[in-house]
């Protein structure tokens, strides 16, 4: 009785994200860190309408932090 040969296995498209290198560059950093101040500002606006404003200001000062960091690379 013969078997049967198995088909090989597909590759998950993740594994050809894990083998190549990830590099961003100044300018790519800088919009992830703007992406992630976007989502934290709308956060801390939605926040303020709920009343949980010791989070809002915390993250308005985070906001400005990154703001500022940006900025300080930039020159």
């Amino acid at each position: 009785m013969a078997r049967k040969q198995r088909k090989p296995l597909h590759r998950h498209i993740y594994d050809r994200v894990v083998q190549h290198d990830i590099t961003l560059d100044r300018h790519d950093e800088e919009k992830v860190l703007l992406f992630a101040t976007g989502i934290l500002f709308g956060i801390g606006i939605s926040l303020y309408f709920m009343r949980v404003l010791w989070f809002t200001g915390l993250s308005l000062l985070i906001f400005a932090l990154i703001l500022l960091f940006i900025e300080s690379r930039q020159k």
